[in-house]
Formats: C-alpha cells, sequence, structure tokens
C-alpha cells in the first residue's frame, strides 16, 4: 500500500479527515496524527495546533509506513469519529440518537460545558462509515 492508497482507505473507511493527514496537506490539522515523505523516509508525528510534533517513528518503507498509519489510527476511537449533532436539550440529543438507532446507526452521546458549567450542549458521535448512512437518511 502506498500513501495514495492509504488515503483512498482511510476515506472509504469513514475515518475522520479532521483527525489525521497523509502527505504534505498537515498544517490544516488543528490536532491530529499525520504520515507525510521526508526525504526518502516517511515520518509519522503529532500535530498540535498546527504545529508538527517531532517524529514519533521514522520508516524507509512507503509500504511499511502506510501500514503502521493504518494500525495507529485504527486502534483509535476518535479517528473514526464524526459528530452528527449537537443539541441545547439532553431529551433532543436523546431523540436523535433514538432515530439513528431505528436506522441501524450505533451512536454515542456526551456533554460538554458549552457556554460554561450552566450552559451544556449535548453531542452526538457516529463512527466510521455509519457516517455515510447518516448523510443519506438526512438528504
Amino acid at each position: 500500500m502506498n500513501t495514495d492508497e492509504l488515503a483512498r482507505r482511510l476515506e472509504e473507511e469513514g475515518f475522520n479527515s479532521l483527525f489525521y493527514c497523509i502527505g504534505p496537506g498537515w498544517r490544516r490539522l488543528a490536532d491530529g496524527y499525520a504520515l507525510d515523505r521526508a526525504g526518502d523516509s516517511f515520518e509519522w508525528f503529532y500535530v498540535e495546533r498546527g504545529q508538527k510534533g517531532r517524529a514519533e517513528r521514522v520508516f524507509t518503507s512507503e509500504e511499511e509506513a502506510c501500514r503502521f498509519a493504518y494500525e495507529a489510527l485504527s486502534r483509535d476511537k476518535w479517528a473514526r469519529s464524526h459528530m452528527v449533532g449537537m443539541f441545547e436539550s439532553e431529551a433532543e440529543a436523546a431523540d436523535f440518537a433514538r432515530a439513528l438507532s431505528h436506522k441501524g446507526i450505533r451512536s454515542e452521546t456526551d456533554r460538554i460545558p458549552y457556554g460554561g458549567p450552566d450552559d451544556p450542549r449535548f453531542r452526538v458521535f457516529v463512527y466510521g462509515r455509519d457516517v455515510f448512512r447518516v448523510k443519506d437518511s438526512a438528504g
């Protein structure tokens, strides 16, 4: 597998491109992992606030680098996560999650202090290819 094939595979499998980058476009990431060519090798590194961190792994083989990147991203639940709804009330989020469930789509809901501890929001996430099913059912 090469980097073009890896990028296609990640997209087809529903990985969230906000959490990773394959190739030189890593500067677009706020936070996430990247695999990029560095001279004759490939580097796997973390990007934080758009800044490249030190290389965590360096590979001389493109195939080995791609295999490692795929496996690393596959172990990270958030790399496949997609927020498909954010609600002011827990009941609205629960209704949406129930509607997804009726369509056979697994979801998770969390709570964040949106405008502070007294102003929460409830986010609904789906994982992987299910994001395509959510998009198809919305249209």
